[in-house]
C-alpha cells in the first residue's frame, strides 16, 4: 500500500490525548471528593490510560507488520512485555 500508513499523528498527539484524560482525572477528584463514586471514578480514568495504550501498541505493530517493519515489531514487543515504572500493584 502506497499510502500506509494514511496519516501519521503529531508526536504531541499522544500527549495531549494523555493529558486530556488526566485533566478528567482531576475533575473526577474535584467532583467526587469525599464520595463513594471516586475509587469508581479514578479507577475509570486509569483503564481510559491504559486501554489507550494498548490501543497505540496494536496500531503501531499493525503499520510496522503492514511494512515489513520487522525491527519495529521485535521492539513494540520487548516494550509490552516489559512492565511498566508506574503500574499500579494489586495490594
Amino acid at each position: 500500500m502506497s499510502d500506509f500508513p494514511p496519516t501519521c499523528p503529531a508526536p504531541t498527539a499522544g500527549r495531549e490525548a494523555i493529558n486530556g484524560i488526566l485533566d478528567e482525572a482531576k475533575d473526577i477528584m474535584t467532583e467526587f471528593k469525599g464520595s463513594p463514586a471516586l475509587d469508581a471514578g479514578l479507577l475509570s480514568a486509569a483503564q481510559a490510560v491504559e486501554r489507550y495504550g494498548i490501543s497505540r501498541y496494536g496500531t503501531l505493530k499493525a503499520w510496522a507488520n503492514e511494512l515489513g517493519l520487522a525491527d519495529a515489531i521485535n521492539l513494540l514487543d520487548a516494550a509490552r512485555r516489559r512492565p511498566a515504572r508506574n503500574s499500579l500493584k494489586a495490594r
